[in-house]
């Protein structure tokens, strides 16, 4: 890890620089001598606005980094090489432009506007691989009740659902939207999860529900609803 100044008010945190302008950018690069970048095991970098010279400054810049294994992005904008190497996405929006990314494992996806069906389409395609999946997003679904094309994840293994939406658990768990792999663990909120499956009665999602095998419910009151173990019939409570 290497020790930059930062660029706006605040404390200075090793390997993290914040920036301005294009020409606060290129100052920062110019600081980083050859030697530190083929060294340099980890990299962070906070951005608030869009500069017009990613190319010519940061590309070369990040490739570079030979050996880094942890790249760590702000919330308002990602920016990798490419092919991209990491094993983790995270914050992805709407914003999203697709691509096809093999080599990643982890996402987490977050934004202040509706996630619609055909991005979580776009997701399975572009991370054919993730294992896990976490979402953050407050915002109702707008198409919920329009016929789609079933999505398919099939490697994922963990699913966290806790800070979003209802409509997110209807979402994944239905079958006529999604296809769960076997034994996935799944972090929701038990009010969540009672009143989209209409009390554990609902049918349309057994099936995805019968693939989970751990559970953490967030809000778990003392006492489950009567139909709760037979809609998860292979799930351990965490």
């Amino acid at each position: 890890m290497i020790g930059v100044r930062p660029f706006t008010a605040g404390h200075e945190r090793p390997g993290v620089g914040y920036i301005d302008n294009d020409t606060q950018l290129k100052d920062y690069l110019n600081e980083v001598v050859e030697k530190q970048l083929l060294n340099l095991k980890r990299f962070s970098l906070a951005l608030k606005c869009i500069f017009s010279k990613y190319n010519e400054f940061l590309i070369p810049f990040l490739h570079k980094m030979l050996n880094v294994k942890e790249l760590n992005n702000s919330f308002y904008c990602h920016i990798y090489s490419y092919p991209y190497i990491w094993s983790y996405y995270n914050n992805i929006s709407n914003n999203f432009r697709g691509g096809l990314f093999k080599y990643v494992r982890k996402i987490s996806l977050r934004d202040e506007r509706s996630f619609e069906h055909e991005f979580f389409l776009q997701i399975s395609h572009s991370f054919p691989f993730i294992e896990e999946l976490s979402l953050r997003n407050y915002q109702q679904q707008k198409n919920n009740n329009q016929q789609w094309s079933i999505i398919q994840y099939s490697r994922l293994n963990k699913l966290d659902l806790v800070y979003i939406h209802e409509d997110y658990v209807e979402q994944f768990l239905i079958d006529t939207k999604t296809c769960l792999l076997n034994n996935v663990f799944l972090c929701v909120s038990y009010d969540y999860l009672q009143k989209v499956t209409e009390n554990f009665t609902r049918d349309a999602m057994r099936v995805n529900c019968a693939k989970i095998n751990r559970l953490f419910l967030h809000r778990m009151p003392l006492i489950l609803a009567v139909d709760f173990k037979d809609f998860f019939p292979y799930a351990i409570i965490e």
